[in-house]
Formats: C-alpha cells, sequence, structure tokens
C-alpha cells in the first residue's frame, strides 16, 4: 500500500540543492513536474530519496505550497546510509549534475569516513569513479567539472598540493592538466624547474601524495 505525505519543501531535508536561476528553473518545470518526489522518515525528519531535480526547480520557484511526496517504506539506520541511496538513486536511476555527485561523495568521504572502496561496492562501480570526484574544494568548479570528466583528479590535486608551483600559476597547470597538455611526469619535472628557481640546487625528487580521503 503506497501511503503519501502532504509536505513542504521546506520540511525536506535534502543533501544538496542546486542553485537554479529562476528563468533556467521554469524552463526545466515542463520537463520535470511529473517527476516522483519520494521520501524516507529517520528520526522525526523527512530525507528526500528521489526527484532531485524537481525538488530543486521547486526550491528556486519558491513554491511552498504542501504537495505530495510518497513516503517510502525502508528504514535507514544511519545518514551514511541515506547519502548512498540518494547518491546511488542520483547516478542509477536520474540525471543530476556533477556537482550533486561531488557533494556527496566529499560528505561521505569527509564528514562521515566512509571510504572511496565502500562506496563504490555500494554503488557496483569501480574505485577509481568514486576516487575522480576527490577533489579539493578550493580547486575552482570549472577544473573539478573537467578533472571528473577527463579523469584527470588525481593530477590537479597534485598540482593544487604542490608547495613549489605559484599561486599565480596554478589556474594555468590545470588547464594544462584538463586537457592532456602535460601528464604526471611533466609536472614533476616542471617542479623541478620552480625548485630550481627559488633554491638554486634543489629538485623535487618524489610525488606529493594527491590523493584526497
Amino acid at each position: 500500500m503506497l501511503t503519501y505525505k502532504f509536505l513542504s519543501i521546506r520540511d525536506i531535508m535534502s543533501s544538496y540543492i542546486e542553485d537554479i536561476p529562476m528563468n533556467s528553473a521554469k524552463l526545466t518545470w515542463n520537463t520535470t513536474k511529473t517527476t516522483p518526489l519520494t521520501v524516507e522518515q529517520k528520526d522525526g525528519q523527512y530525507y528526500l530519496m528521489s526527484g532531485f531535480s524537481l525538488f530543486n526547480v521547486l526550491y528556486s520557484l519558491h513554491v511552498y505550497d504542501r504537495i505530495p511526496f510518497r513516503l517510502l517504506p525502508t528504514k535507514s539506520n544511519t545518514t551514511e546510509e541515506i547519502l548512498l541511496k540518494q547518491l546511488k538513486q542520483g547516478i542509477d536511476r536520474e540525471v543530476t549534475s556533477w556537482r550533486f555527485k561531488y557533494y556527496l561523495i566529499d560528505q561521505l568521504t569527509n564528514q562521515h569516513q566512509v571510504e572511496p572502496a565502500t562506496i563504490a561496492t555500494y554503488l557496483n562501480k569501480e574505485r577509481s569513479f568514486v576516487e575522480a570526484y576527490l577533489l579539493y574544494e578550493e580547486i575552482p568548479d570549472e577544473y573539478k567539472q573537467q578533472a571528473i570528466r577527463t579523469g584527470t583528479s588525481h593530477l590537479v590535486n597534485e598540482i593544487y598540493l604542490h608547495p613549489a608551483i605559484p599561486e599565480n600559476q596554478k589556474l594555468q597547470y590545470y588547464r594544462l592538466a584538463v586537457t592532456g597538455a602535460i601528464s604526471m611526469f611533466d609536472l614533476y619535472i616542471a617542479a623541478s624547474y620552480f625548485h630550481m628557481s627559488f633554491d638554486g640546487y634543489y629538485l623535487y625528487p618524489f610525488p606529493l601524495s594527491g590523493k584526497k580521503s
């Protein structure tokens, strides 16, 4: 038996809300208004479990009237389990942005210390799929998105971490990395040049650990 709850979007806990300009939200409304919205109840809170794009549109359009949400019979024991379910839904069954996936994976790994391998197993994905989203928050979104798409996240993280590359040149190096113009080896050569310029004799002999955990 299906159970519905009439709720306002302000009653719903959503792990990520996309910032959609109002004009774009209005254009998206016709393609999303029939999407089912489902929630799961835990500790007196309602967590959004499907209909992420429609929820974002309603949020952007300031639609606060009570609307029907299907209440799922499943029960999650932890916030981590809810995040994993949301992530799987947003990957397998809905079209969601790279930011949606990035933000949920970031919450799982950094706030809840869930290992990338555990996330990958739950999603039935290769570990490399999850690790592509492990980019430092300070890296500009433009290069996060391109790094995920091109599989260069590890290289971009290395550039961000490298103490020898001047901050005012890192954007240029991100651009080279995501376009395939430089490799990890090229980065070490360039870093050695910066070290020689600053220190006269020092060569950077080994890679930094650019993995974000």
